[in-house]
């Protein structure tokens, strides 16, 4: 009985101290965003547009970026790179072709990579929102007050440390509006009915 009872409380012992040595359950996280913040541009203005990415941790390569816009409302001038690959020690970063048409509303092409860097090859960027790249925005003249909703084209993505490409949903995108002219700028928001 006596040697029952220590098998008992030995196996006991030894189940508590592998549960505590056991590690935590991995907690998925959440994945990289790229965004584009609500901003104002009035008929004839040029304003400047963010966008944005946070890696929320996950080492990035690269991103493409390709956007829809209404061009009955705003012309593109330029994009430019927001540098958050950070520099290719021993290498270069390749960035891709712009093509904006501000006939069909497309912006294609806005891309950056690593290539051939020996010491480095994912970004460093913070994990709070980091440059992505900027636009040049004009609102044309005559356009009509209210919103004009981005779409983010097929094929923007981000670029893992396996040159893995990452599409929705590993990847969030959080286009927003571009409000032309005054006006408030309202999220909508979808209430349910309930009925009685």
């Amino acid at each position: 009985m006596k040697r029952f009872a220590f098998f008992a409380s030995l196996l006991a012992l030894l189940g508590a101290l592998l549960l505590a040595a056991s590690p935590a359950p991995a907690v998925a996280a959440e994945p990289p965003v790229i965004a584009i913040p609500v901003v104002q541009a009035d008929p004839g203005a040029t304003v400047d547009v963010a966008i944005t990415v946070d890696t929320r941790g996950v080492g990035i390569r690269g991103y493409g970026l390709n956007l829809d816009f209404d061009p009955t409302r705003i012309e593109i001038e330029s994009f430019t790179d927001g540098g958050f690959l950070g520099d290719c020690p021993g290498g270069a970063i390749y960035e891709g072709y712009v093509v904006i048409d501000n006939v069909a509303g497309t912006l294609k092409g806005a891309s950056a990579t690593f290539l051939g860097c020996p010491t480095k090859s994912v970004s460093t960027a913070p994990d709070s929102p980091a440059a992505l790249g900027a636009l040049k925005v004009k609102g044309k003249s005559g356009a009509s007050n209210g919103q004009m909703n981005w779409v983010f084209a097929a094929n923007t993505k981000l670029i893992d440390a396996n040159a893995g490409n990452m599409l929705p949903p590993k990847i969030t995108l959080t286009p927003n509006w571009l409000q032309i002219g005054t006006g408030q700028a309202v999220l909508r928001t979808f209430v349910p009915m309930i009925a009685k």
